[in-house]
């Protein structure tokens, strides 16, 4: 097998596993994994549109619409319709998605801590670097 070849594999079995990870994290807090990220990014980012979700999590638009729709019915995000521009949607944490969105990051983080204890100081950077520069290469595939 390529090297190519096998850096694809290990990413898809690694992605695979973390969906399920994440999603059997999450679930303790009432949201799945796609709507904690989401959540996570609204929090982190008030006053965010639907469009820029779109965008930054590279993410379908209907996915990013029906996910909004479950956090709105939770509770968990308020939406409110632009002034300027009545298609625009603009997204705010509620304090309860805030709750939610604050218990899930520190049960992801003590995971992650538990997950990638047997790794030294060095191999935590290096694999952080690796990570970073192929995050840097989405957005040139997305473009093409």
């Amino acid at each position: 097998m390529r090297g190519e070849d096998r850096i694809i594999k290990n990413l898809l079995h690694l992605g695979a596993f973390l969906f399920r990870a994440g999603n059997r994290i999450t679930e303790v807090y009432g949201v799945n994994q796609q709507q904690f990220v989401l959540l996570h990014a609204i929090v982190s980012q008030p006053k965010i549109t639907q469009k820029q979700l779109v965008s930054d999590l590279l993410l379908e638009k209907s996915t990013v619409s029906k996910i909004v729709k479950k956090l709105k019915e939770a509770g968990l995000i308020a939406v409110n319709i632009s002034k300027n521009d009545r298609r625009t949607t603009i997204l705010y944490p509620t304090n309860k998605g805030k709750g939610v969105c604050s218990s899930c990051m520190t049960a992801l983080c003590d995971w992650n801590l538990e997950w990638l204890s047997s790794l030294s100081g060095k191999e935590k950077d290096k694999t952080l670097d690796v990570l970073e520069n192929l995050k840097t290469l989405v957005p040139k595939l997305m473009a093409s």
